[in-house]
């Protein structure tokens, strides 16, 4: 008994005789003929493409009910049929397989892509650093005498910070400046302003005199 294909789905079943001549051929029952509707073809790039990078993205067309692989890793497939994966290559030629598999069968397109030797390796993105914190007293100026009993501590510090003034909490602005409206005793006032950010503390003092207008000289 040989068995021969004619076609996708087609096995056709030929019985010899003993003299080895052919009896009869049939259609193996089932197997009716059905053309393959899952198909591969490949965008970008183009078979023998020379890079300078460590890896190149495969973009291609199938059916849209096919599954992708390409050198063995799953390609996402859109509604559209269309696919891309990013594939690493090696110094020198890269073969790249691709494999559209469809409910009833299968075809295989291959593409050479050639990395260049010495291509330059991939950038990394680096984040600009951090703004350093800091405060920034910008009135009253330390040691001031004033003759009010209150006065507003203004300043500056990195935006988004968080700035206290004998743990009482100074309203920052978007730009960073900040201010706080305190009350004075008489005579020395000290105060500690802390500016802190993400763990980070900073912190300066400001001694602001009040001295009441009037008040009896010794």
């Amino acid at each position: 008994m040989e068995i021969t294909a004619t076609g996708a789905k087609d096995l056709v079943v030929q019985q010899l005789n003993v003299s080895g001549a052919s009896v009869a051929a049939s259609p193996v029952s089932g197997m009716g003929g059905h053309q393959a509707k899952v198909f591969v073809s490949v965008i970008e790039p183009s078979d023998g493409s020379i890079v300078n990078a460590k890896s190149v993205p495969i973009h291609g067309r199938t059916h849209p009910d096919a599954t992708v692989l390409i050198n063995g890793d799953l390609a996402e497939v859109d509604p559209s049929g269309e696919f891309s994966l990013l594939v690493p290559l090696e110094e020198g030629p890269n073969a790249v397989e691709i494999t559209a598999i469809g409910a009833e069968d299968l075809v295989v397109e291959q593409l050479s892509v050639t990395r260049a030797f010495g291509a330059a390796p991939e950038l990394l993105e680096i984040s600009p650093p951090a703004a350093k914190l800091f405060v920034t007293i910008l009135d009253p100026p330390d040691g001031s005498i004033v003759a009010n009993k209150s006065v507003t501590i203004r300043g500056r510090t990195k935006a988004d910070a968080l700035v206290l003034a004998n743990d009482k909490m100074a309203n920052v602005g978007a730009d960073g400046t900040f201010s706080l409206k305190v009350t004075l005793d008489e005579g020395p006032n000290a105060f500690n302003i802390i500016a802190t950010d993400n763990g980070d503390l900073v912190e300066t003092m400001l001694a602001v005199v009040f001295e009441p207008s009037g008040a009896a000289n010794p």
